[in-house]
């Protein structure tokens, strides 16, 4: 649970401020007729993702957090920007969650949502491992972009192959098949590997 964007908490030191992942992420978007709303910073994270200005004011067009805007692709760069940035502050969680190399998200649902948690926690391991983790990567939004837009990526969202069940296919073809397979992204960066 402490691992869930609506409850891993951003505190910035700049601003002072404290919030989840979620409102973070909610508050940070922008559509044709509106936000963003930074509101939704000060209210719990159900509130927040259930805020009905987010259906009222047309298409989303980029984020803006902080006055930094992001643009909509990398189509999850920066729900994952805002996550592995929460979770490199809290380095009792960022233990744990580095003794993995797959994860996935039960609630996660393809149909509904783009971001998933697992595959964000899948980047930060990936990144680390790599020695990528670094400061101006956290910090900066072209350096973090740089980073991450260097190779194919198979995330959640963009994974469409079907697979047999395990019983149908022969054992070499046999792999896990989570809810959200961020464990193939493993983010194919620069000419490093961590999982195939």
């Amino acid at each position: 649970m402490a691992l869930s964007a609506f409850n891993l908490m951003i505190r910035t030191v700049k601003h002072e401020r404290e919030f989840s992942v979620e409102c973070a992420y909610q508050a940070s978007k922008v559509f044709e007729r509106g936000g963003p709303f930074v509101d939704l910073l000060n209210v719990k994270s159900i509130d927040a993702k259930r805020d009905p200005r987010l259906n009222q004011n047309g298409r989303l067009t980029n984020f803006r957090f902080f006055g930094v805007d992001w643009d909509l692709l990398p189509r999850t760069a920066f729900y994952d920007w805002l996550y592995i940035n929460a979770l490199h502050k809290r380095p009792e969680l960022a233990e744990q969650v580095l003794m993995y190399r797959a994860f996935s998200d039960i609630a996660f649902n393809p149909q509904r949502s783009i971001n998933c948690q697992a595959y964000a926690a899948a980047l930060y391991v990936s990144l680390y491992e790599r020695g990528l983790m670094t400061d101006e990567v956290l910090k900066n939004q072209q350096a973090y972009l740089s980073v991450i837009n260097t190779g194919v990526v198979s995330n959640a969202h963009e994974d469409t192959q079907v697979q047999k069940p395990s019983y149908l296919t022969e054992p070499s073809e046999r792999r896990l098949a989570p809810t959200c397979r961020a464990f193939r992204l493993l983010a194919r960066t620069r000419s490093n590997h961590l999982l195939d």
